[in-house]
């Protein structure tokens, strides 16, 4: 990967502190290039973006608004992106952050995407949840926590230590505009793909389906459309309570009314992948790995080595996805319970014999 002359050439002529060392890598936001700051021989990440903008623009922007109140807490303890800087030379925003090592879905496909042994991924649900608390406490949504939004500090060292990135999609709690599309499909909650006006607990949904894909090595729910994600979501979790589905501004795109059986009340029905390809002229596909009909089923998969995880470990981090994936996001475990949960403070003595 390499970035235009025309774009980095005039930035770093205007920032004659930073010594460009290499490209780091592309987003949609713009390119992220490794710099040595001059001044105090640190290596840091340096974002430039692709689009110019106006001062005015650049004041406006959601990512330094985010950024500015994250300052007031400490980014190691908070499992949070240090940010440094931000420039706004030639037109672009140029943010400096603290240079870490690889993403999370970068290591992941390193390692063939074999499944995270059971250590490697409470210490990355503790991180992750702890940087969820962090923002929560100061009324910010991430709305796009994703495999690659996680970036490990350091994969040579144990325990594994990460760090939540990217604010640029990020919102204030009490900004939330009902019906906005947030989050990668395969990370996306069922109240945004249905319109419902969403809280901080979607960051939770995300989460869950983030432990997932580490615990198994597959996406539970790809989609390249929503309707994709959503029956994935269905055939997995079951189909959305009435009270969401009324009032969700989006829900007739995905599900229609007929009348039930043995009664004259019509109810919401998902709509059939024909239905959908008749109405949108796109052919839905079934993109799972593998096919399973719900959660508990993970427990039996052959992912884990049986002699270094039991069977209760296992069971646990199930039963802590099934509490984060819960569709009714009034039903969906917090963040702090999250945290306190036995499968992360390895009190597995609280977990009641039904749930291992």
């Amino acid at each position: 990967m390499s970035i235009p002359d025309r774009i980095l050439t005039p930035v770093l002529e205007e920032l004659p502190d930073y010594k460009m060392m290499g490209c780091m890598g592309e987003g949609s936001f713009g390119y992220v290039v490794q710099c040595k700051n001059l001044k105090t021989k640190e290596i840091v990440a340096v974002k430039i973006s692709k689009d110019t903008s106006s001062p005015d623009d650049v004041k406006e922007s959601g990512e330094l608004i985010t950024l500015q109140k994250l300052r007031r807490l400490d980014p190691d303890r908070a499992c949070l992106i240090k940010y440094h800087d931000y420039h706004h030379v030639c037109g672009r925003v140029v943010i400096v952050f603290e240079k870490l090592d690889i993403t999370i879905y970068d290591y992941m496909k390193k390692r063939g995407w074999a499944p995270m042994p059971i250590c490697d991924l409470k210490n990355i649900m503790k991180d992750i949840a702890t940087a969820c608390k962090a923002l929560k406490e100061v009324g910010v949504i991430h709305t796009d926590m994703k495999l690659d939004n996680v970036m490990l500090v350091d994969q040579r060292k144990r325990p594994l230590r990460t760090k939540l990135i990217d604010f640029g999609e990020s919102v204030k709690t009490k900004q939330v505009c009902t019906g906005t599309i947030v989050q990668a499909l395969p990370y996306r909650a069922p109240e945004v793909i249905l319109g419902l006006r969403y809280t901080e607990a979607i960051d939770i949904w995300s989460l869950g389906m983030i432990t997932a894909h580490l615990f198994i090595g597959f996406a539970l729910c790809p989609g390249t459309n929503e309707y994709e994600t959503m029956r994935c979501i269905i055939k997995l979790l079951g189909k959305p309570p009435k009270k969401m589905l009324d009032e969700g501004i989006y829900t007739r795109l995905y599900f229609y009314k007929c009348p039930g059986v043995n009664t004259s009340k019509k109810i919401w029905t998902f709509k059939t992948p024909e239905q959908y390809e008749k109405e949108n002229r796109v052919k839905p596909k079934d993109r799972r790995k593998r096919i399973l009909s719900s959660l508990d089923e993970i427990k039996s998969l052959p992912l884990h080595n049986k002699r270094s995880h039991s069977s209760e470990e296992i069971s646990a981090c199930v039963e802590l996805m099934k509490k984060m994936l819960q569709i009714d996001p009034k039903n969906r475990i917090s963040v702090y319970a999250v945290l306190l949960h036995p499968f992360l403070t390895d009190d597995l003595s609280l977990m009641s014999e039904s749930e291992l």
